[in-house]
Order: C-alpha cells, then structure tokens, then sequence
C-alpha cells in the first residue's frame, strides 16, 4: 500500500539522517581538532626560529663572552641548543603528519555532510505526502493531525499579532524618551528663567522651545499609544491606565505666557506632566516584558506541536 510505503520511506530517511548527524558531530569535532593543530604548528614554528637564532648567537659569540654570560663549555652549550633544536623540529614533523591525517579524514567527513541538506529536505517531502494521506482518510489520525495544525496556526496568528504590537511598543518607547528628554530640559532651562532677570529672552527661548518640540512629539506619542492599545487589545492584553495618563498629557498648556506667576505654574505643569510621561514609560516597558515573555511561550508551544506533528507522521 502507497501508506505503507511513505511510512516506510520516513523510516528509513530518518535512519540516514541519524547516522549523517552523527558522522557531522565527528565532522565538527575534526574541523575543532584541525584548527588547534594549525595553531600548534604555528607555535611550533616560532620556537623553531627561535632555537635558530640560539644557535646562530652561540656560534658567532667568542670563548670569553660566553664565560661572561653562562658559564660552561662554547661547544657543550652548542649541544644543548642543538638538542633542543632537534626536539623542536621533531615536533614539528609530529603535528605536520597529525594535520595531514586530520586533513584527509576531514576530506572524507565533508563528502559525506554535504547531503545532510539534500536528506532533510527529502524528509519533509514525504512527511508532506503522508500528511496528506492521513488527511485525506477518514481516521482518528486524521482528527489528530487537524487538530495539531490548528493548534499551530492559532498560535501563529497570536505570535504574529504579538509581534505586531511589540513594534508598535517599541517605537512608543522611543517616542516617550524623546518626550522626557525635552521636558527635562524644558524643566531646567525653567529653573534658571524663575532665578533670571525678566529680559532674559535667550533663557524664555530655550525653555519655550524645549516645550514645543516635547508638545509636537507627545502628538505622535499619543498616535503611538492609541495604536500600541489597539493591538494590546487584539492579544488580549487590557491597560486603561495607558488611556488615562494621556488625557493627562493633552491638557499640557501649548502656549506659555511670561510672568512670574504662570512661570511657576507652567514650571510645576512640566513637573506633573513629565512624571505622568514617566509613569506611562513604565506602564510601556511592563508590557513589553509580558510580551516577550508571552512571545516565547508561543515558540516553545509552537515546537512541542511540530514534535507532536513529527512523532505522529514518524510512527503511523
């Protein structure tokens, strides 16, 4: 029977593909081997130069020098540098022969890796074909298999739309740091227009314009926040303080007038305004600890069903 068979070919393919996968850890484990071999041969090198330059000094140096620097016999120190020479170079013909060896197994190894690809993809044409076997037989495998790819899009779909709304999360970050930004420098140059004489136009300037660049982004904070809400709800998820706080926001004075009095006022506005901008910072970044978290849980979920597929098309 052609059920019979696709099962049989899954079978066998993942035989294969078990062995490939072992012969590809050993694979890996000679490439890790190969690379340390070269670093070996390169030290190895090094101290050979190194031995060289011994033994060329100890040649070109006199009797008398050589007392003054260690003492014994020019010709016995000459025979210890060449003994260490030798051993020197004796390792290095050891780990060129240990690189050749690795080299040709490597060789032989990679040949083999190369159709690991070829197998995976021959596998998930047959666990295709006999998906759409069980699907198209009346069964309770049929019923199983419904269920688990509609489990699987169902969390898709969320996954999706959670990602959707961590973007849109992002951005208002963002946004809201700008915001805070410009109203902590609108509350200083504030601070020093109450300590300043009245004509203190450049001081009012700088405060003035700290305030109108914060109010022109706090109208794209509050886009981003609808937007953010929009899709929190699409997940599920529910913040009403999110709505609140930016109605607190949109009564935020636009126009600022210069007298000690209304200075104070608007002073101590930046001061409430910039804590609700805050608050809602935290609110912010709170649901996009949730939705990371909501986020994996949908991958692992995601995974333990396409195990649950696999196990069902491996043994049936």
């Amino acid at each position: 029977m052609a059920t019979q068979t696709t099962s049989t070919k899954i079978k066998e393919t993942i035989t294969k593909l078990t062995e490939l996968e072992a012969v590809k850890r050993h694979f890996e484990t000679t490439m890790n081997q190969l690379d340390a071999a070269f670093e070996k041969k390169d030290s190895i090198e090094n101290q050979m130069i190194k031995e060289l330059e011994d033994i060329n000094k100890l040649e070109k140096m006199s009797v008398k020098s050589i007392f003054h620097k260690v003492l014994g016999n020019k010709e016995e120190q000459l025979e210890k540098e060449r003994q260490e020479y030798l051993q020197v170079t004796l390792q290095h013909k050891e780990i060129i022969n240990a690189i050749e060896v690795l080299d040709f197994e490597k060789s032989v190894l990679e040949k083999k890796v190369v159709s690991i690809d070829d197998l995976i993809n021959e596998l998930e044409g047959l666990k295709e074909v006999r998906a759409s076997e069980i699907l198209s037989t009346p069964s309770n495998l049929r019923n199983q298999l419904k269920l688990i790819h509609k489990k699987q899009d169902d969390i898709k779909r969320y996954e999706v739309e959670l990602k959707e709304a961590y973007s849109i999360g992002a951005n208002t970050l963002k946004s809201l740091d700008i915001v805070m930004r410009h109203l902590k420098n609108a509350k200083d140059w504030g601070s020093r227009d109450m300590m300043t004489s009245r004509n203190g136009g450049y001081v009012k300037s700088q405060k003035h314009g700290a305030i109108d660049r914060a109010m022109n982004e706090i109208t794209k904070t509050k886009i981003l926040l609808h937007n953010f809400n929009k899709e929190l709800s699409d997940v599920g998820y529910s913040n009403t303080r999110l709505g609140l706080q930016v109605d607190s926001i949109a009564r935020f004075p636009g126009i600022i007038f210069d007298n000690l009095i209304s200075d104070w006022i608007v002073q101590n506005k930046i001061k409430g305004v910039l804590s609700t901008v805050s608050n809602l910072n935290d609110d912010v970044t709170l649901i996009m600890h949730s939705i990371q978290k909501d986020l994996k849980q949908s991958v692992d979920e995601l995974e333990a069903y396409e195990s649950e597929e696999n196990r069902l098309l491996e043994n049936n």
